[in-house]
């Protein structure tokens, strides 16, 4: 984890590949095409063993799907971070209300969403709303999603009330 996070804070040409499983060869074809190497951080099974330097994928390497919920469950994780709004929006986003079916859900996640004032209702339609950006193509709503969240910070009724993501969902 520290050779990860040290070869993105060193160095410009990092590429993040975070949630998406894509074939090793597609990594080894990036890298070539844009001389950079390329980190990726999943939590989707894989069939292929990893023979990346520079891959993280806990259930690929073993663990448990139900360990290893979503990408943000993994990223919270890796960066020793607490359960945050970020965190609960991708796992939402990833298993919808599936995740309240997770061990993890009684163990940790109900009590860090009551713990934070949060409805899971709004949690969902939240999700719902942010993974539509990238379903409808608008490129441009997708790049400015991420400054937008850290603006909005914990704030999840601005996600919910947020005009130019409501209008296009």
């Amino acid at each position: 984890v520290n050779e990860l996070l040290k070869l993105i804070e060193s160095n410009k040409t990092t590429i993040l590949v975070l949630d998406w499983n894509i074939p090793f060869r597609e990594v080894d074809i990036l890298e070539n095409e844009v001389n950079a190497k390329v980190v990726m951080i999943d939590h989707h099974y894989k069939t292929e063993k990893p023979n990346k330097p520079y891959y993280y994928n806990p259930v690929a390497l073993g663990g448990s799907e139900e360990d290893w919920p979503s990408t943000t469950w993994v990223l919270k994780w890796l960066l020793n971070h607490q359960v945050n709004l970020k965190v609960l929006l991708g796992l939402f986003g990833d298993l919808e209300v599936k995740a309240l079916e997770l061990k993890l859900y009684e163990n940790l996640i109900k009590e860090a969403i009551e713990d934070r004032g949060l409805n899971v209702n709004e949690l969902i339609e939240a999700s719902k709303i942010l993974n539509s950006l990238g379903r409808i193509g608008n490129r441009k709503l997708v790049e400015r999603a991420p400054s937008k969240l850290v603006e909005y910070g914990e704030n999840l009724k601005r996600i919910l009330r947020d005009r130019e993501w409501i209008n296009a969902w």
